[in-house]
């Protein structure tokens, strides 16, 4: 027998027959506050069960199922939650620091105020979620589907997007430190008002394709005074639509932008009349 306590009050929220909590039916139930650290919770099924405030603090949580359960602060702190069902979930205010999110359903997950410092999240689905407000250092993005989704004023501090879809997403008035943008779609993306430094892009092929490009706020890194950076290769697919004043805030000159302009239009040239 398995007794769920509250994780302040001590009180038990449900008992369960069983030796552990694999593959337990957990469903439908009242489990706000409960206190679930370190537990194996492998094929649980948390479906439109009530785990606001709930801590799941070093769980390992693969395959849960949690669709459209309440999930508003609760603690993922340290967890690793992979190939799992969050779809239509309200992870609002929720601690996911420190964690491994992958391959999980959140499609139509309630994501805002989430906060994801220091976590590694691969394979999922951000899409037209709204993570307006967001402050969030030292997570590494891969693979994600964040198309239109609203980053709106947030700071992010040395973040890395791998192979990420951002078309049509805000960056919008956003403050950019130590960002990676590598090998992303770019399409779209609203970087009005934001204020990038140190920001690194590398083979984005569509980086000219991203709007506000110009009413961007160019500051150098606190360290060594490094501009924002763009690599080869995005400035040889781009080059031809950046506008020279964003190039100029990456720190390029403008006789060398008329270099790397005339460079690129010749061997695009030689390679048509190849």
């Amino acid at each position: 027998m398995i007794e769920l306590l509250h994780k302040k009050t001590g009180a038990v929220l449900a008992s369960i027959d069983a030796p552990n909590l694999a593959k337990a039916d957990l469903s439908n139930m009242s489990l706000s506050g409960v206190d679930l650290k370190l537990q194996k919770l492998f094929y649980v099924d948390f479906t439109h069960t009530d785990l606001s405030d709930a801590d799941f603090t070093g769980c390992n949580i693969p395959y849960v199922r949690m669709r459209g359960a309440n999930l508003q602060r609760a603690s993922f702190e340290g967890a690793q939650i992979g190939q799992g069902d969050m779809t239509d979930a309200d992870l609002t205010d929720a601690n996911v620091r420190r964690a491994i999110l992958f391959a999980t359903n959140t499609k139509d997950a309630k994501l805002h105020g989430i906060r994801l410092s220091f976590s590694n999240v691969s394979f999922c689905d951000f899409s037209e979620r709204d993570l307006s407000g967001s402050f969030w250092k030292c997570v590494d993005f891969s693979k994600m589907k964040m198309a239109k989704a609203a980053f709106r004023g947030s700071q992010f501090i040395r973040l890395t997007f791998q192979g990420c879809d951002l078309t049509d997403a805000s960056f919008a008035d956003c403050k950019l430190s130590g960002l990676t943008l590598r090998n992303c779609n770019l399409e779209g993306l609203d970087f009005s008002g934001s204020t990038l430094r140190n920001v690194c892009v590398i083979n984005c092929n569509n980086l000219h394709l991203a709007k506000g490009l110009t009413a961007i706020t160019h500051k150098p890194a606190f360290s060594r005074g490094d501009p924002s950076s763009i690599d080869v290769a995005t400035l040889r697919s781009c080059l031809h639509g950046l506008p020279d004043e964003f190039l100029l805030g990456l720190g390029f000159a403008q006789a060398e932008i008329a270099l790397w302009r005339k460079l690129y239009s010749d061997l695009n040239r030689e390679t048509e009349e190849a």
